[in-house]
């Protein structure tokens, strides 16, 4: 399951914003493909940092909200 969604991060930014960091096409359209790839990217970067320290498993749909943001 990833940490957040393209639904959770229009919470807490624009979509024109979102739309303006993904748009490569030029189509004026969110590219969902390049939000879920960062998605991807961060939930690498938030794994390799808590694989070492913590015995936390956030594979499942308890992801912490914190970790959400």
């Amino acid at each position: 399951m990833a940490y957040t969604t393209l639904a959770l991060l229009k919470r807490y930014m624009p979509e024109n914003k979102i739309m303006e960091l993904t748009d490569d096409d030029g189509i004026d359209e969110i590219s969902e493909e390049i939000v879920n790839e960062m998605i991807d990217q961060a939930q690498t970067i938030i794994d390799s940092y808590c694989r070492g320290r913590y015995p936390v498993d956030m594979s499942d749909d308890d992801v912490p909200e914190l970790i959400q943001d």
